[in-house]
């Protein structure tokens, strides 16, 4: 089951977003695709929508960024746990 948009996303798209939440400022390389790599992502909501009407309610922009402040967060944690041994 996915839990997504239901949107097509390029992953490119994906990789600017991310690296704009984290506030990246290097150079992105992009190599030659290799057979079977993924350019573009769509996750099908179907199943979720029917079974408990799921509905996106939070954007790509904005979940990114919740996701890298959650990460970040547990991170720092992780840290001070392990200062504290």
């Amino acid at each position: 089951m996915n839990i997504a948009s239901g949107r097509e996303v390029r992953i490119k798209k994906i990789i600017e977003t991310i690296a704009k939440c984290m506030d990246y400022r290097g150079d992105i390389v992009y190599k030659p695709s290799r057979p079977g790599d993924v350019v573009r992502h769509r996750g099908d909501i179907t199943l979720a929508r029917s079974l408990f009407g799921y509905t996106p309610k939070t954007g790509l922009d904005e979940g990114l960024k919740k996701t890298v402040d959650w990460y970040r967060e547990e991170l720092k944690g992780g840290r001070k746990e392990k200062q504290q041994r």
